[in-house]
């Protein structure tokens, strides 16, 4: 019994080579004849065929959106790389206190204390 499978590939064309990476491979259901009607065969046949073809699609869309996303994430890092004299330099935390240990409270300042729950006997 033979039956139909469509793949998608990504085909990289890097240093005038092919490289072929297969994607997803999607068998299309094949129809059984003894179970389809002479007056409806080719209505049912059609009906399969657009549902399998909208599989296909929604799975070439992801992949598409998968490739678009990678190539924007890596945009995007790109402008907030470090640069090469960047490296060393400690960042300001938020606030503008510099990075690490928070800065003591000064003298007299109140410190927040912790209310007691009162007992139901009292």
């Amino acid at each position: 019994m033979s039956r139909f499978q469509i793949v998608i590939r990504r085909i990289d064309d890097e240093d005038g080579t092919e490289h072929v990476t297969d994607l997803d491979r999607i068998d299309v259901p094949a129809p059984d004849a003894r179970f389809l009607e002479k007056e409806t065969a080719l209505d049912h046949l059609e009906a399969q065929t657009l549902a399998s073809g909208h599989a296909v699609m929604r799975q070439l869309l992801l992949r598409q959106w998968e490739r678009v996303d990678a190539q924007l994430v890596a945009n995007y890092q790109e402008l907030f790389s470090p640069q090469a004299g960047d490296l060393g330099r400690p960042r300001a935390a938020q606030g503008g206190q510099p990075a690490g240990d928070s800065a003591p409270p000064p003298p007299g300042a109140r410190t927040p204390r912790r209310r007691r729950s009162r007992d139901a006997g009292e």
